[in-house]
């Protein structure tokens, strides 16, 4: 696994079209942001939650956790007092207890467009599901979803293709099923579009119509 971790893109940013969907509801919130790569995303999220809330970045890679530490300070709103609002840790989506996560700690577990980039989506989708109480969620910022009909290159995609979020997609009918099967409640797609694949080694697989992006609100 975490050869797998180690081999997804060094540049911070993984393939497919990204952006900062944010649920309307997070002052006050702990939220816990599931590959957080270089922090950036959880610099914002911290925007959102306030003085009373709690962010935690996680990332399988050490170098990235320490790069958005070092960052932060410049980054967060608090400045120097950034560690009251905000941590980054090193772990694995698939086991978010490397990062000291425990049961029923987060209100929010938040995932901006990566999720199809995690080793292994059931078993992360279930430690989502174990680090929020009865009434919180997983949100999917703008995940890439594929057509129930188009084809899967899921687990076979590497090399330099290796954490694409179009090569990995699954439907969003397997999504759903994933969710339920490991103790989510419901799944709600809050939007949804259609989105041409980019990056060269996409673009030579995929087909520029096969595929849709949407924001995801799925409840324990």
């Amino acid at each position: 696994m975490q050869l797998y971790y180690r081999a997804l893109p060094r540049d911070g940013r993984l393939p497919g079209h990204c952006s900062m969907d944010v649920p309307d509801d997070l002052l006050g919130k702990r939220v816990i942001d599931v590959l957080c790569r270089k922090g950036k995303g959880a610099y914002q999220l911290s925007d959102f939650t306030g003085d009373k809330g709690f962010v935690l970045g996680v990332d399988p890679d050490a170098s990235f956790v320490d790069a958005a530490s070092a960052c932060a300070a410049g980054n967060h709103w608090s400045g120097e007092q950034w560690q009251r609002y905000l941590r980054f840790e090193v772990g694995c989506p698939e086991d978010l207890s490397e990062a000291g996560v425990r049961d029923g700690s987060f209100d929010v577990a938040y995932v901006n467009s990566a999720i199809n980039c995690v080793f292994d989506l059931a078993l992360a989708l279930a430690e989502c599901a174990r680090c929020l109480p009865p009434d919180g969620y997983l949100w999917v910022a703008q995940g890439v979803f594929r057509n129930a009909d188009a084809p899967s290159v899921g687990a076979a995609a590497s090399g330099s293709v290796l954490g694409n979020v179009f090569l990995r997609a699954v439907s969003l009918e397997q999504f759903e099923g994933l969710c339920l099967r490991v103790g989510f409640r419901s799944v709600e797609v809050l939007s949804r579009a259609v989105i041409v694949p980019d990056g060269d080694d996409a673009r030579e697989t995929c087909g520029a119509s096969e595929y849709f992006q949407a924001t995801v609100r799925v409840r324990r």
